[in-house]
């Protein structure tokens, strides 16, 4: 291979990589709700955050299982003895042994045992707030995406309904009233696609933001489906399902755990087992030498009672106070459920309200097409017929998306994951 040819095959490689470069960040990839959710909980710094504090508190308590076994420890003491008319040392060289019964008698690491699991609740309820907080988001961006389609479709017909108003005013039929009207209508309706395609861009980025994703790579939504004729009604949750609501939960171990700390201060305040052994090294020249020294004893606290009397009056009182936070969040999660039940309910009835809506502003909007090219009705008619028509679209489709976001927030709060990531299938 000459070398005209070597420095072509390696600009052609060049190009290549460089063009590659370019055209893969810009692949357009679609971002399905399920999809969203996933990469919303998996993403957000405060879950990893309360990762992290989840694996500190399991450390512990695989820490607190060791108090069940005995605590070994070496000793070694020179004393030096001084006696009339001499002096001598000695050396204790010693294995110590202290072990609290109490501790697996009331099984003292409980505590921290209830603790981890409340912290990896917490993780789970700050993974469900990302979650809920980036579907809001998917959910505004359709809704941005329906308005923006309507309005094109709505320029598009306004487009052939000013050349056939321009046609007309030429003929000498109608004033050039029409033409001016339907211009001003095509520029307002310029004007609402900009402002509406601004707020779009505004949740794009804050949803990318949430997800990690990068800003220059582009991603576009699952295109909802036609609508349908009518809303399937919510599941009904039995109100004793919130004891899967991770936060509900969390505050009853979090109580739990305050009262299982007072068997701690029960192990406490048992008494200890020492036992020790080892050889001592005796220089007193009056003794028998050196020897092996075993002992066993008991080690009973006899000043704490009224402390740990306090102490336990300061656990009973936060698992109180705990008790009572997991009482007023379970009132406040049962008034969101009946609160969330209305509000579908509402919605179910106002999507069949207008889809007959629909229909009739398809009708009206017909009529007032024929009749004005027959010239019967005004062009302010015809205009206001194809305005009604886009607005009962766009929000017909509304309702439905607002539908589907309060479905998922009310699935949030009994922390069924699973409907959440089927919902996919009523888009």
């Amino acid at each position: 291979m000459t070398r005209r040819s070597l420095f072509d095959f390696a600009l052609a490689w060049f190009l290549v990589f460089a063009l590659a470069d370019q055209v893969l960040p810009q692949t357009d990839t679609t971002l399905t709700l399920s999809r969203c959710l996933e990469l919303a909980a998996r993403r957000s710094y405060a879950a990893q955050a309360e990762a992290q504090r989840w694996r500190a508190e399991a450390a512990n308590y695989r820490a607190a299982r060791f108090q069940y076994l005995p605590q070994i420890s070496g000793e070694f003491t020179r004393n030096e003895l001084q006696y009339q008319p001499y002096r001598f040392p000695q050396q204790f060289q010693l294995l110590n042994a202290e072990w609290t019964p109490g501790n697996w008698l009331y099984r003292a690491a409980r505590a921290q045992a209830f603790r981890a699991h409340a912290q990896k609740l917490i993780l789970e309820q700050k993974r469900l707030d990302a979650a809920r907080r980036a579907g809001a988001l998917y959910f505004a961006v359709l809704q941005k995406d329906t308005r923006l389609a309507v309005l094109d479709e709505r320029r598009q017909v306004l487009e052939r309904h000013l050349q056939v108003a321009r046609a007309l005013w030429q003929a000498g039929t109608t004033t050039q009233l029409d033409v001016l009207q339907t211009q001003s209508a095509l520029k307002q309706i310029e004007e609402e696609s900009l402002r509406c395609r601004a707020e779009r861009d505004g949740f794009i980025l804050e949803l990318k933001e949430l997800l990690g994703w990068p800003a220059e790579r582009p991603f576009r939504l699952s295109t909802p489906s036609a609508p349908p004729d009518s809303l399937a009604p919510p599941p009904a949750f039995p109100l004793d399902s919130l004891v899967a609501n991770p936060l509900l939960h969390s505050l009853r171990l979090a109580a739990r755990s305050e009262l299982a700390a007072t068997s701690k201060l029960k192990a406490e305040a048992a008494p200890k087992i020492v036992l020790s052994g080892g050889y001592v090294v005796d220089r007193d020249p009056t003794a028998d030498g050196n020897y092996w020294l075993v002992s066993a004893g008991l080690r009973i606290p006899l000043s704490r009672w009224r402390q740990v009397q306090l102490q336990k009056q300061a656990l009973v009182a936060r698992a109180t106070a705990v008790q009572l936070d997991e009482k007023e969040l379970n009132r406040e999660l049962r008034i969101q459920v009946k609160r969330a039940l209305t509000e579908l309910k509402k919605l179910r009835q106002a999507y069949s309200l207008q889809r007959q809506r629909l229909s009739l502003a398809q009708r009206t909007y017909q009529f007032a097409e024929v009749n004005y090219q027959a010239g019967l009705v005004t062009n302010l008619d015809y205009l206001r017929a194809q305005e009604h028509l886009s607005e009962v679209k766009i929000t017909l489709q509304s309702t439905r998306l607002e539908y589907l976001r309060r479905l998922l927030d009310y699935f949030a709060v009994f922390n069924r994951q699973d409907l959440m990531l089927k919902l996919d299938q009523d888009l």
